[in-house]
C-alpha cells in the first residue's frame, strides 16, 4: 500500500485492517484481524488473518508511508528496503503481490461504485495506470 489513510486533510484509502492486539474489523463477509505490526522508518509491515466462510488466509501488508500525495519519493532507497522486504516473504513469483495507491470514489455522489484497481508488477496488471511509479520500480 503506498498512501497514508489521510493525506494533507482528505481520506485516501479506507482502513480495511484492524490495529494490532485489537478486535477484528468486519469488512462485508471478511474478518481481518492484524496479529503483528512491524514499524521501519518509511513503511510498515502487518501479518493480517483474513477470515471468510471459517477459511483463514495469512496476508502480509506493506504499508509504505511517506509516499507524498501527487509525487514521488524523493529518495529510491526507502523503496528499494521496501522490495527486499517484500522478496523475503515471496518465496518464488507464483505468489502474488498486489499494490494499491488510493481509493476515494470518483463515482457520482460518492456512491463508492468504483473498486480500487489492483496493479501487478511483472506485467501482471489488471488495469489501472494511477500506481505506475510503484509497478515500474518493482518490474
Amino acid at each position: 500500500m503506498a498512501c497514508m489513510e489521510f493525506e494533507m486533510g482528505k481520506k485516501k484509502c479506507e482502513r480495511y485492517w484492524a490495529e494490532a492486539g485489537s478486535s477484528p474489523l468486519q469488512c462485508g463477509p471478511f474478518s481481518v484481524a492484524c496479529d503483528t505490526e512491524e514499524k521501519k522508518n518509511e513503511y510498515v509491515i502487518r501479518t493480517l488473518k483474513v477470515t471468510l466462510n471459517g477459511e483463514i488466509r495469512t496476508v502480509h501488508q506493506f504499508h509504505y508511508k511517506n509516499w507524498p500525495d501527487h509525487d514521488v519519493p524523493s529518495s529510491i532507497d526507502p523503496i528499494l528496503e521496501l522490495i527486499g522486504e517484500i522478496r523475503c516473504y515471496q518465496p518464488d513469483d507464483s505468489v502474488p503481490i498486489c499494490i494499491h495507491c488510493r481509493w476515494v470514489s470518483r463515482s457520482p455522489a460518492g456512491t463508492g461504485s468504483q473498486p480500487p484497481a489492483p496493479h501487478f508488477p511483472s506485467g501482471r496488471s489488471r488495469g489501472g495506470s494511477r500506481c505506475k511509479p510503484a509497478a515500474k520500480l518493482l518490474s
